[in-house]
């Protein structure tokens, strides 16, 4: 766990807070500008959602966590301005702290909110499980990270880079960031919902196995509207270690293998799978797996409401700021846009990519 260095807990003055936060975000600014003076700057362009999205770093340390994640949304050469940019610093590489923050330690929340600083402006999480930092400027499209020392980047972090960043930024884009699965076929793609345990990794990495198309296996974007579209963030897959055995395509490419005791095996699955990573489709179905005491792998009808909860429950825990009604209502408004079923999994796994690959090619879906 890092920890921030804390001053004394704040007056009560609300009037000053968003003055505060942006006196504190300029800060921030001077910092990471003193960071890359010193350790040189490197640049990454991507599209994500849409979005031209440019990152900044502050010397080499983060680059080697941050990029690999984001590779498959990798733009070459481009010149256009972007729409959000992104600098990213690290202490322990450049020599430059993180400047005081106006909080106390007790304002931290499990998920990253920071009570008290909940402005619409000027966002700011601090997961202190990971110790990474994020500050968005909405009406600017800058933001920063931060994290004490890039050698000792979390794999959460690895994983998926920036979330809260892409989380603001693209909600605020017509756009729902949701804690799910999306595997396709070039006709659309399955949004599969649930928590931690449902079966959903599992599930998305045996449709890679079998052909089908990739573009998330945790968190991803869905953009709201008629016609909703599902965008990939990242091309990182997690697995637990046992679940290796049953998906051994995978060893090859997992990178921590000697972390495996104490956390989830990471993959990066351009490296090996470029031909099936697909950057958005359209959205056909939502599915919510779970797995059944049979051989066969079926799927039945769910009630919107069954897929409501799940999305809700699966998603807004893990966000800071996401229980606004705007999150409940972009949910309620998207599971009423398709259909939704549930997906027995049988113990036949090789059953289950057949499964939903008839389902988007209209076994099920009309």
């Amino acid at each position: 766990m890092s920890v921030l260095r804390l001053g004394a807990a704040p007056a009560n003055r609300p009037a000053d807070r968003h003055s505060e936060l942006a006196d504190f975000f300029a800060a921030v600014e001077c910092a990471v500008a003193r960071a890359t003076a010193r350790a040189g700057e490197v640049t990454r362009d991507y599209r994500i959602a849409g979005q031209r999205v440019r990152l900044r770093f502050a010397g080499q340390g983060l680059v080697a966590a941050i990029a690999p994640a984001l590779a498959h949304l990798a733009q070459a050469g481009t010149a256009a301005e972007p729409d959000l940019t992104v600098a990213l610093w690290d202490s322990a590489g450049t020599g430059i702290a993180m400047p005081h923050p106006l909080w106390s330690a007790s304002a931290y929340t499990a998920r990253g909110d920071i009570l008290g600083f909940d402005d619409p402006r000027y966002r700011v999480t601090f997961d202190v499980y990971s110790g990474v930092l994020t500050m968005v400027d909405m009406a600017r499209g800058r933001a920063v990270c931060w994290v004490e020392d890039a050698r000792r980047a979390p794999t959460d972090m690895q994983a998926k880079p920036l979330l809260h960043a892409f989380q603001w930024w693209l909600a605020s884009r017509n756009c729902q960031p949701l804690h799910a699965g999306l595997v396709g076929v070039p006709a659309g793609a399955a949004l599969l919902a649930g928590q931690s345990g449902a079966g959903k990794s599992t599930t998305v990495l045996a449709c890679l196995a079998a052909g089908l198309l990739y573009l998330s296996d945790d968190f991803c974007m869905v953009e709201l509207g008629d016609s909703p579209q599902a965008h990939s963030l990242y091309s990182s897959g997690r697995l637990h270690p046992g679940d290796l055995e049953t998906l051994p395509f995978l060893k090859p490419w997992v990178s921590n293998p000697d972390r495996l005791d104490s956390e989830k095996a990471l993959f990066f699955l351009h490296e090996g799978f470029a031909a099936h990573l697909r950057a958005t489709l359209p959205l056909r179905v939502v599915l919510l797996p779970r797995v059944c005491d049979q051989p066969d792998t079926t799927w039945e009808p769910a009630p919107p409401a069954a897929a409501r909860e799940a999305l809700t429950a699966g998603t807004l825990p893990l966000l800071p700021s996401a229980g606004a009604p705007a999150a409940l209502y972009s949910i309620h408004r998207l599971v009423a846009r398709l259909p939704c079923c549930y997906l027995n999994l049988g113990s036949d796994r090789q059953q289950i990519p057949t499964a939903i690959r008839a389902i988007l090619n209209g076994t099920f879906v009309s």
